[in-house]
């Protein structure tokens, strides 16, 4: 009979404390999630980091309450939560540049010349990644069979299947 009281009143001191916290989801406009988006609760000073699928938890804040929400590539957003605010929180953040260029890696040596591909043909669109990338390497890196060999900086390469170096044409915007 103890032993159930003593449920009962931790049942009921938590339900409380689970209840007070805000949840929600960033993404990018293009709706991908955003991962390492920092919330910020500013009047309490906490604070909590997205997961990989863009999802976030902020205990002990209640609505009414003010948000910013922010990412290094990304311009913040503050966010204001009213009262009456108690479904799942969607917060759509804005690159803070735009990428307009497309990155195709390919057994082709081109367009002009024409053969049939025996492996893999990949496109890699700037706007599918949940941030602008930093470099081509941090982008093309995505795909399968394709990694970053040498040093960091100015000598970072990538490898395709184990092929890189000058081995590997690589044009930009057509050039």
């Amino acid at each position: 009979m103890l032993k159930r009281s003593v449920h009962a009143l931790l049942l009921v001191l938590l339900v409380p404390a689970l209840a007070a916290a805000v949840e929600g989801r960033v993404e990018s406009t293009g709706g991908v999630p955003i991962e390492q988006a920092r919330i910020d609760h500013p009047d309490s000073g906490a604070h909590t980091f997205t997961d990989g699928r863009g999802r976030f938890r902020l205990p002990d804040v209640e609505p009414p309450a003010e948000l910013v929400v922010s990412h290094p590539r990304f311009h913040a957003q503050v966010v204001d939560l009213e009262a009456s605010d108690t479904a799942e929180l969607l917060v759509t953040l804005v690159a803070k540049q735009a990428i307009f260029e497309e990155i195709v890696v390919s057994a082709n040596r081109g367009e002009s010349v024409f053969a049939p591909v025996s492996v893999a043909a990949e496109m890699v669109e700037p706007d599918d990644q949940p941030a602008p990338p930093s470099s081509v390497t941090e982008m093309v890196t995505q795909v399968p069979g394709v990694s970053e060999n040498g040093q960091g900086g100015l000598f970072q390469v990538y490898s395709v299947r184990g092929v890189s170096r000058q081995r590997i044409l690589t044009l930009l915007e057509g050039t």
